[in-house]
C-alpha cells in the first residue's frame, strides 16, 4: 500500500468534515450579517439602508482593488503556514464576536454600523483567502471562525 492511501476510511470522512466546516464558516458570517441587516430594518428603514450599505463597502472596495489594480497580484504564491491562518482567524473572529456582543446597538440614533463592516470585511477576506492562497488556507480560516464561534457561545 502506498503512503498516501487511507485504508481506514478516514480520508472520505475528513473530506466531508472539511466541506461541513467550510459551509458552516461562511454560513455563520452570512447569518450574522443577515441578522444585523434585518434588525436594522426592524428599527427603521434608514438604519436598514445604512446597514446594507455598510455590508457592501468591503466587497466593493476589495473587488475594485483585486480586479482593477495590481495590489493583490503577487509574482509568486505566498506560503503562509496554515496554523498561523487558523490562529489569526480565530483571534480575529473572537474580536468581531466580542464587538458584536458588546457594541451592537441598532437603536442608537447616530450609530455607525461598525459591526456590519467587520462581518462583511471578514467574509470578503475569506473569499480572498480561497481565491488567492489555497483551499487549505481557506479551511484553516473556517476552522478558526468555528472555533471562535463556539468559544463565544461557551465562554462569553
Amino acid at each position: 500500500m502506498s503512503k498516501g492511501s487511507n485504508s481506514n476510511g478516514r480520508g472520505p470522512l475528513l473530506r466531508v468534515l472539511n466541506i461541513i466546516i467550510a459551509i458552516a464558516g461562511i454560513a455563520i458570517l452570512v447569518g450574522y450579517m443577515l441578522y444585523l441587516i434585518i434588525s436594522s430594518f426592524a428599527f427603521s428603514t434608514a438604519a436598514g439602508i445604512q446597514s446594507v450599505a455598510a455590508s457592501l463597502i468591503p466587497p466593493l472596495a476589495i473587488t475594485y482593488i483585486a480586479f482593477f489594480t495590481d495590489a493583490f497580484k503577487a509574482p509568486y504564491r505566498v506560503g503562509i503556514p496554515r496554523f498561523n491562518i487558523y490562529i489569526v482567524s480565530t483571534l480575529w473572529a473572537l474580536i468581531v464576536f466580542t464587538i458584536f456582543r458588546n457594541l451592537y446597538n441598532p437603536e442608537a440614533i447616530f450609530s455607525v454600523p461598525w459591526v456590519e463592516l467587520l462581518f462583511s470585511f471578514t467574509l470578503v477576506m475569506m473569499v480572498t483567502l480561497y481565491r488567492g492562497l489555497s483551499k487549505q488556507a481557506y479551511l484553516a480560516a473556517c476552522y478558526g471562525i468555528l472555533t471562535a464561534f463556539f468559544f463565544n457561545i461557551v465562554f462569553l
